[in-house]
C-alpha cells in the first residue's frame, strides 16, 4: 500500500479553505492484476469530509484490458472535463484544483461545486496503436454560487445525468511504459488522434431529456528543423438541448501559468457552445534571433510564439432547461489570442506576453498578461 497521487494531498479552495487529503492505493507487490485506491479528505473551512474509492482488475494482460469501478463525493471545478482523456495521460495532471495550481501556484482555487459520481470503465487495446475506453457515469451535480441552478424563480436542487462514452485513441508507432495500472505514453512526432461519442440522459426538477455528443481531437509535435511546432486541433457538437453545465466549455485559465491546451485569457466557464472548433499553436525555435546576439547567445535562450483560436455556436433552446448565469456567454465572433516570449530561461522557465485580440468589450476581461511555466530542458 502506497501514497496515491501526491498532487492530491492538499489544496486551498474558496469553499473548503485549506484541505488535507490522504490518497492511498495498492501496488503490484500486493496484487499484480487487482488494485484498490481512493482518498479521504477534510476541509478546515467548510468542515466537511470528502472521499473517493475505486477497484480495478486486469482481465487480459496482452490487450491491457482493465475493468474499473469507482465512487466519488467531492468538490470539483465547475468546468471539470470528465472526458478529457488526453489531458489526464499526464499522471501529474488532475484537471482539477490540486496542490500544484493552488498551494504551489500561490492562489486559492475558485469556482467549485459538490458532486456525487459513480463510474464504471472498461478499457482495452485493439492493437498496438489503437486504445479504446467504454465509460458509464452517473453524476449528481449540486448548485453553488459559481454554478447556480435556477429556472424562472425556482431553485433547482441538482442536476442528475447518466452517460455512456465510447472513446478511441489512435497513435502511430508510439511506445509506452507500463507501471502497474498506469500507462505512460512516450510521444513521437506523429499525429495523435482522439475521438469520443457520448449518449446521455439528464434530469432536473422540471425537465428531463436525452442528448448526444461527438468530439474529435488531433495533437502533434512537428520537428521543423529550426524548432518545434506543437498544435492541438479539436471540434465537437451536441445534439439535443441540455442544462448549461453539460455544454462544451472551452478550457480557460485564471492563473499566471501558461498551458499549451488551455486558453490563457479566457476565464473558467466564460464561454459555452454546442458546436465548436478550436486550435492551439505553439512554436519554439532553436534561438534563431538570440543566437545572433553576443553574450546572449551563451544563455541558450529560445524564441516562443503562440496563437489560439476558438469559434462556435449556441442554440437558445438550452435556456428552456436551465437559466444561464450572467458570466456565461456564447461565442459571437471568432476568439483569438497571440503570444510572444522567451523559452529555456536557466533551462527551466518559459515566459510569454499574451494578447487577447477579440471580444474585449465586456467589463472584467483580461486583455493582456505575462504568463509563465516551468519546463526542464536537459
Amino acid at each position: 500500500i502506497e501514497i496515491g497521487k501526491i498532487q492530491e494531498i492538499m489544496r486551498i479552495t474558496d469553499v473548503e479553505g485549506f484541505k488535507m487529503n490522504l490518497p492511498l492505493r495498492t501496488n503490484e507487490k500486493l496484487w499484480k492484476d487487482f488494485g484498490l485506491g481512493g482518498h479521504i479528505g477534510y476541509g478546515f473551512k467548510n468542515r466537511e469530509p470528502a472521499y473517493s474509492g475505486y477497484a480495478q482488475v486486469k482481465l487480459n494482460r496482452k490487450l491491457n484490458t482493465v475493468l474499473q469501478l469507482g465512487y466519488t463525493n467531492e468538490y470539483r471545478r465547475i468546468d471539470y472535463q470528465y472526458n478529457n482523456f488526453m489531458l489526464r495521460e499526464n499522471p501529474l495532471v488532475t484537471g482539477d484544483a490540486d496542490i500544484a495550481n493552488t498551494i504551489i501556484g500561490l492562489r486559492t482555487g475558485t469556482r467549485m461545486n459538490r458532486r456525487k459520481e459513480f463510474m464504471a470503465l472498461l478499457s482495452s487495446d485493439i492493437n498496438y496503436d489503437l486504445e479504446t475506453k467504454l465509460v458509464y457515469r452517473q453524476i449528481e451535480m449540486l448548485p453553488s454560487g459559481w454554478l447556480p441552478m435556477t429556472f424562472g424563480n425556482k431553485n433547482i436542487p441538482s442536476i442528475k445525468y447518466r452517460s455512456l462514452v465510447l472513446a478511441g485513441r489512435l497513435s502511430f508507432g508510439e511506445r509506452t511504459y507500463e507501471d502497474h495500472f498506469q500507462r505512460i505514453h512516450i510521444r513521437n512526432y506523429r499525429p495523435l488522434i482522439y475521438a469520443m461519442l457520448q449518449a446521455g440522459q439528464f434530469e432536473t426538477r422540471n425537465n428531463k431529456g436525452n442528448y448526444a455528443k461527438f468530439q474529435a481531437t488531433v495533437k502533434q509535435d512537428v520537428n521543423l528543423g529550426f524548432g518545434k511546432w506543437m498544435y492541438i486541433l479539436q471540434g465537437g457538437f451536441t445534439l439535443g438541448s441540455v442544462p448549461y453545465p453539460l455544454l462544451d466549455i472551452p478550457a480557460g485559465s485564471e492563473s499566471y501559468g501558461y498551458t499549451h491546451d488551455k486558453f490563457s485569457l479566457i476565464y473558467s466557464m466564460e464561454y459555452a457552445t454546442d458546436k465548436y472548433i478550436l486550435m492551439h499553436n505553439d512554436l519554439v525555435t532553436d534561438g534563431l534571433l538570440f543566437n545572433q546576439i553576443p553574450i546572449i547567445k551563451h544563455l541558450n535562450l529560445r524564441e516562443m510564439f503562440s496563437f489560439k483560436f476558438l469559434y462556435g455556436g449556441l442554440r437558445n433552446s438550452h435556456k428552456s432547461i436551465l437559466d444561464f448565469p450572467d458570466f456565461v456567454y456564447p461565442v459571437k465572433s471568432p476568439y483569438m489570442e497571440i503570444g510572444v516570449g522567451v523559452a529555456n530561461i536557466f533551462k527551466v522557465l518559459n515566459l510569454q506576453s499574451v494578447w487577447r485580440l477579440s471580444d474585449n468589450e465586456r467589463q472584467g476581461t483580461m486583455r493582456w498578461g505575462i504568463l509563465g511555466n516551468i519546463r526542464i530542458s536537459l
